[in-house]
Order: C-alpha cells, then structure tokens, then sequence
C-alpha cells in the first residue's frame, strides 16, 4: 500500500488499532506507547475511540453470545431442506 495515498485521519486511527492490538496482546513497549500517544491530541482521540469501539463490540458480542450460532444453524439446516 502506497502511503501516500492514505489521509493523515486514517493513518492516525491505524496506529491506534495496532497500538491497542499490541497492548492487548502484552507486546508493545509502553513507553512507546505513551510517548506516541501523549505527542498529538489526535493520537490520544483515535486510540480512546478504539477502545470504545472494542468496548461496545465486547459488549453486544457478550449479550449475543450462543444467539448467532444457534441463528445462522437454524437458517442454513432450512435451506438444506
């Protein structure tokens, strides 16, 4: 992917998204982390936002648990038949 090509919004919210999947996942230097979060409001923004969002993805996935699956079962064995 040519850099170029992407707007300073969406390269500000990508960082975010891989600084959260690496705290998340125990591997990124938090130093780092903090130092590129606290050099730009926007970066501090972006990666809140994440956050929400995972929030709230966590959350609706935690009250539809089992939902889905038992769902798209019900729908799929229905068109077999």
């Amino acid at each position: 992917m040519n850099t170029d090509d992407v707007s300073p919004r969406k390269r500000i919210i990508d960082e975010a998204a891989m600084w959260y999947a690496e705290l998340d996942s125990g591997v990124a230097d938090v130093r780092e982390f903090e130092a590129w979060r606290d050099s730009d409001p926007q970066h501090a923004v972006a990666f809140a936002q994440i956050v929400g969002t995972v929030a709230l993805l966590d959350k609706v996935k935690d009250r539809h648990d089992g939902e889905h699956t038992s769902s798209v079962v019900s729908r799929r064995m229905n068109r077999s038949i």
